[in-house]
């Protein structure tokens, strides 16, 4: 779906995950310069960002697929360590590239040295390693975070926690199409 970051920083996800229903996410991120303005800011208004919670983003693309391609129709995969635990991702973008429109699987893995053999084998090579602190609040049905990137500072974003898309709206189920 995209290599770090969307190119304009908006992403619309249908998720999967093993045994729950498909949901559809949309989050949106930003680059800022002082993440202390922004943290008091959202403390004024009642929102606390939570405690941070470290994640290590390894990317993978097909083989067949190179930077400067277009990526939709090609299959990306993600190993996302957080908390001793490893998650592998799916994402197949459906859309156009700046739309960053993709179906997503999500799944637990046992072992993530493994399941990156794994990968190699199948032909997908690493691309880009995101090693980062994310800190959340939940407001409604929307979640707000920073994400303190090694290397590249601080992002904001928000996104929705995961709704059911509506018919029509550039999801298998749909006839409509994501438009920007």
């Amino acid at each position: 779906m995209r290599s770090a970051f969307c190119q304009r920083g908006v992403a619309a996800v249908e998720v999967v995950r093993a045994g729950l229903p498909a949901v559809f996410e949309v989050e949106v991120k930003y680059r800022i310069a002082d993440p202390v303005v922004l943290t008091v800011a959202l403390e004024r208004r009642g929102i606390a960002l939570g405690q941070p919670v470290q994640q290590d983003d390894q990317a993978y693309a097909e083989a067949r697929w190179v930077f400067g391609m277009p990526k939709v129709g090609y299959a990306f995969a993600r190993l996302r360590t957080e908390a001793d635990r490893h998650l592998f991702t799916i994402k197949r973008p459906q859309a156009n590239e700046l739309a960053c429109v993709a179906h997503e699987t999500e799944a637990e893995a046992a072992d993530r040295q493994g399941m990156h053999n794994a990968l190699l084998a199948m032909g997908y090579y690493p691309t880009v390693r995101i090693v980062k602190s994310r800190r959340t609040a939940h407001v409604g049905d929307a979640s707000l975070f920073v994400d303190d990137v090694v290397g590249l500072g601080p992002f904001p974003g928000a996104g929705t926690d995961g709704v059911r898309p509506p018919v029509g709206h550039g999801h298998p189920g749909g006839a409509g199409r994501v438009r920007d």
